[in-house]
C-alpha cells in the first residue's frame, strides 16, 4: 500500500469514527423517548387489547432499550480512542433493525383493529418516531432505514389487512412517507459526511500550518542562535590580545582585529585589502608562500615561529597558527592566522642561554688554586680559610680536579731504604 493510499484510508476511517460518535450521541435520549411513548400507547389501548399482548410487547421494548443503552455505555469507554468504526457501525445498525421490528410488531400485537381513531394515532406515533430516528441516525448512512423500513412497512401491511378505503389510504401514505424520509436520510447523511470531511480537512490544514509555524519558529530560533553565536565569536576575535588576521588564498588581508592593530601598529583601514607580505621584514625569508601552500592542501600550520615588521620598522618575533577557512561545501576559500608576540620569550631565552654560558665558565674556574697558601715548614700541612690544618693531599684534592698516586723519589729511597740499594733495585723511584 502506497503512502497516498494509506493516508486516504486513514482519512476515511477518521470520518467513519466521527459518524459513529454522532450516531451514538443521541442514543440515550431516543431510547428514553421511545420507552415513554411505548408506555403511553400501551396505556391508551389497555381496554381494547389483551393485557398479555401489552405486557409481551412492553417486555420486548424494555429488552431493546436495555440492550441499546448497554451498547451506548460500552461505546463510551472507547469514545475518544481509535476504535474500530466499521464494527461499531454494524452493531448499531443491527440493533436499529431489531428495534424497528419490535416497533413494527406493535401493528400486530397491540394494534387497535377497526378503530380508525386509534389507528391514526398509532400511525402518527410511528411516523413521528421514524422522523426523530431519521434526524438522530442520519450520521450513519443506513441506520435510519434500518429502523424505519421494518417499522413503517409492518404498519402499511397491517392497514392493508384491515381493508377499507381509509386504511388503504393510510397504507399508501405510509409508503410515500417512508420513501420521503429515506431520501431525506441519505441526503442528510451526505451533508453530515461532507461537513465531517471538511472539518478534518481544516484540522489537517491547521496542523500543517502549525507545523509550518513550528518550522519557521525553529528556523528563526536557529537564525537567532547563529546570529548570537556569530556576534559572540566576533566579540571574542575583536577583544583578543593576539593578532587574528583573515586573508584570501592569494594572501590579501580580509580582516584585521584590534590585537593585530596593537601588535603591528597598523589600523584596520590601513591593512585590509593589502597583501600580507607588507609586514614581512626585508632581508628575512618570505614564508607566506609556504604557509598558503599548506592551507590550500587543507592542512594547518601550528606554532610556526617567524618574524614580522611593525609600522615603526621594528621587528617582532611571533608564533603563528594558521587554519583553513572553508565554505558550506567544505572548499577552502581563505586562511585565518593567529599571531602571538613571543619577543619577551625570545629575550628571556637569550638571557637564559647567556647566563648558562657564564655559569659554565665560572664553574670551570671555581677549582683553580691561586693566591698565598699558609704551609707548615715542618710537616707541610696547609691551613684552610677556617683555620684548620689539612694534609696537603687532602687540601689540593678538594680545591683542584686532581687525584694522587704514591711513590718514592730517589733521594728518599737512599735515605729510607739504603739497605735495598745494593739489592739490585734499579731505577729512579719505586711505585
Amino acid at each position: 500500500m502506497t503512502e497516498e493510499m494509506r493516508a486516504r484510508k486513514n482519512f476515511k476511517d477518521d470520518i467513519l469514527r466521527e459518524q459513529v460518535r454522532l450516531t451514538f450521541q443521541h442514543l440515550p435520549t431516543m431510547q428514553l423517548a421511545s420507552f415513554v411513548v411505548a408506555l403511553v400507547i400501551s396505556y391508551l389501548v389497555r381496554g381494547i387489547v389483551p393485557h398479555a399482548n401489552i405486557w409481551d410487547w412492553l417486555l420486548m421494548i424494555v429488552l431493546v432499550v436495555a440492550s441499546r443503552i448497554v451498547l451506548y455505555y460500552r461505546f463510551r469507554k472507547l469514545w475518544e480512542g481509535p476504535f474500530a468504526g466499521e464494527y461499531w457501525k454494524n452493531l448499531y445498525v443491527i440493533l436499529a433493525v431489531v428495534s424497528g421490528f419490535v416497533w413494527g410488531l406493535s401493528a400486530f400485537i397491540i394494534f387497535p383493529a377497526h378503530n380508525l381513531e386509534y389507528i391514526s394515532l398509532f400511525v402518527l406515533v410511528i411516523a413521528s418516531l421514524s422522523a426523530a430516528t431519521t434526524i438522530s441516525h442520519s450520521a450513519s448512512r443506513f441506520a435510519p432505514a434500518a429502523w424505519a423500513i421494518p417499522a413503517l412497512l409492518f404498519y402499511a401491511i397491517r392497514c392493508l389487512m384491515e381493508g377499507g378505503e381509509p386504511e388503504y389510504t393510510i397504507a399508501f401514505l405510509i409508503i410515500v412517507y417512508l420513501i420521503t424520509i429515506l431520501r431525506f436520510s441519505f441526503t442528510q447523511n451526505r451533508i453530515i459526511t461532507a461537513a465531517i470531511s471538511l472539518r478534518f480537512e481544516n484540522l489537517g490544514l491547521l496542523e500543517e500550518v502549525k507545523k509550518a509555524n513550528e518550522i519557521l519558529s525553529q528556523d528563526n530560533t536557529e537564525r537567532k542562535r547563529a546570529a548570537e553565536t556569530t556576534s559572540r565569536l566576533a566579540a571574542i576575535v575583536e577583544s583578543s590580545d593576539d593578532a587574528i588576521i583573515g586573508k584570501t588564498l592569494e594572501g590579501i588581508i580580509t580582516s584585521w582585529n584590534v590585537g593585530a592593530e596593537r601588535l603591528y601598529g597598523y589600523a584596520k583601514e590601513e591593512a585590509v585589502g593589502r597583501p600580507f607580505s607588507f609586514i614581512i621584514p626585508p632581508g628575512f625569508p618570505d614564508d607566506l608562500s609556504m604557509i598558503l601552500d599548506k592551507i590550500r592542501q587543507g592542512n594547518r600550520v601550528d606554532h610556526y615561529e617567524t618574524v614580522r615588521k611593525r609600522k615603526d620598522g621594528t621587528v617582532v618575533n611571533v608564533s603563528l597558527s594558521v587554519s583553513p577557512i572553508r565554505d558550506s561545501s567544505g572548499r577552502t576559500i581563505g586562511a585565518s592566522a593567529i599571531a602571538h608576540d613571543i619577543t619577551e620569550r625570545k629575550r628571556a631565552e637569550e638571557e637564559r642561554e647567556k647566563l648558562i654560558g657564564e655559569l659554565r665558565e665560572a664553574l670551570s674556574k671555581v677549582k683553580t688554586l691561586s693566591g698565598l697558601l699558609p704551609i707548615c715548614s715542618s710537616c707541610k700541612k696547609i691551613r684552610d680559610d677556617r683555620g684548620y690544618w689539612n694534609q696537603i693531599e687532602g687540601y689540593i684534592r678538594s680545591h683542584a680536579e686532581v687525584e694522587f698516586s704514591h711513590g718514592i723519589c730517589p733521594d728518599c729511597m737512599k735515605k729510607l731504604y739504603s739497605d735495598f740499594q745494593g739489592g739490585g733495585l734499579k731505577g729512579n723511584s719505586l711505585f
